[in-house]
């Protein structure tokens, strides 16, 4: 269906994974990642993990030490469990990015927040839209979830649910009953307001970029993402102050990791690969994105790149990528307007067709893998994912 309920999601992905059932842990909760240098650490060593093709200044010789708790043989109590460590040749971080919830801060919140605390929601924890009968609600935010929720809570909630933007959301055409308009007498179900500029928590009123003032507020609703956030990297040299909000773009190192905005994660080539430490990878970070194939797709380079079928990109090559993708961002109109936090936010944003040319970029990669044939299937090549074709992409566009 086009719009599967989770149910069908849990069920494709239990199949998709079936096959390596066997070689997966469940239940282990990662405390540390801990790199131990090799040998070569620094120097001009191979850019490939076999031996011999061009050189590179990367680290191709790094192990990693994982410190963890294995939950599912000692105590589900994660304070019970005593701690374990094993030594990998690489690591993928494939931990996703929709488990710390961002809150921007906006005037005024904080003193909201401690005169009414569970007025200030998060996106993450809606469930149903039971609990907002008659209530007036602000949503922050009008993306893939600020749409969705608003348009779930406008059937219970007091008309009109007021959905807060920034900017003119890319999704809103899909989505009925929902009205930039200040002059449709407040029948409509969503109405589309500017940002917020004020928060009055006595009076529970909120004050918007485009004049509109709302009294009475029951519940702020952020529908506002969410953070990068890898607290198993805290305290090693691929820490980058760990997410703590400073809105700062210079003076990190050059082998961290997590943005000091939460906002980013640096020192990537692609969007995955680390350019210092390429046996660390990244799955997943692209937003705005058909999530899954993005991921697969990922993951056909990395497997090749671990293997020695692919040679790891020149140092140079790397850096150059990821200077460009930030100047490219810093260079557009909105990005200029919200600052270091808002153009690390759209990083790694692709909306379409960017994620579409993406695909088809990181496909042709995994294709000039060296063949082994009688050992991998598709006469050596090894299992590929599909990329964006003209059908796919003509097929995206009509919906």
């Amino acid at each position: 269906p086009l719009y599967p309920r989770h149910e069908a999601v849990s069920n494709y992905l239990q199949s998709y994974g079936r096959e390596v059932d066997d070689l997966i842990t469940f239940g282990v909760q990662i405390q540390h990642v801990e790199r131990l240098p090799g040998k070569h650490d620094g120097s001009n060593v191979g850019s490939q993990l076999s031996e011999g093709h061009s050189t590179s200044t990367v680290s191709t010789r790094d192990q990693w030490k994982l410190h963890f708790k294995d939950l599912s043989r000692e105590s589900p109590s994660t304070a019970a469990a005593s701690t374990h460590a094993q030594t990998y040749d690489a690591i993928v971080i494939a931990s996703g990015h929709f488990a710390v919830p961002y809150i921007p801060n906006l005037p005024g919140l904080e003193t909201w927040y401690a005169a009414h605390p569970t007025s200030i929601q998060h996106a993450k924890y809606f469930r149903t839209p039971d609990g907002y009968k008659a209530q007036r609600i602000v949503v922050v935010g009008s993306s893939a979830s600020g749409l969705d929720i608003s348009t779930q809570l406008a059937p219970v909630a007091e008309k009109p649910v007021y959905m807060s933007q920034r900017s003119e959301s890319e999704m809103a055409a899909g989505f009925a009953g929902i009205s930039t308009s200040r002059n449709d007498g407040g029948a409509v179900p969503v109405r589309v307001v500017g940002a917020i500029v004020r928060l009055d928590v006595a009076s529970r009123t909120v004050w918007f970029e485009d004049g509109t003032v709302v009294e009475r507020v029951d519940v702020l609703l952020f529908c506002t993402g969410y953070l990068y956030s890898y607290p198993f990297l805290r305290g090693t040299e691929l820490d980058g102050d760990g997410g703590r909000g400073q809105e700062q773009e210079q003076g990190q190192g050059e082998g961290q990791v997590e943005d000091f905005s939460g906002q980013r994660v640096r020192g990537l080539y692609e969007h995955f690969l680390h350019k210092q430490h390429p046996t660390l990878s990244f799955l997943g970070l692209p937003q705005k994105v058909v999530p899954f194939p993005v991921a697969e797709i990922q993951a056909a380079v990395v497997a090749r790149l671990l293997a020695g079928r692919l040679e790891i990109p020149d140092h140079r090559e790397m850096e150059e990528w990821e200077s460009g993708r930030t100047i490219a961002i810093s260079s557009t109109k909105a990005a200029g307007k919200e600052g270091a936090g808002g153009r690390a936010a759209k990083f790694h944003v692709l909306l379409y067709p960017n994620d579409a040319d993406y695909m088809d970029r990181m496909l042709q990669w995994a294709k000039r893998a060296e063949k082994r044939e009688g050992v991998l299937e598709n006469g050596g090549v090894g299992r590929l994912p599909r990329g964006w074709g003209p059908g796919e992409r003509i097929s995206f566009v009509s919906l």
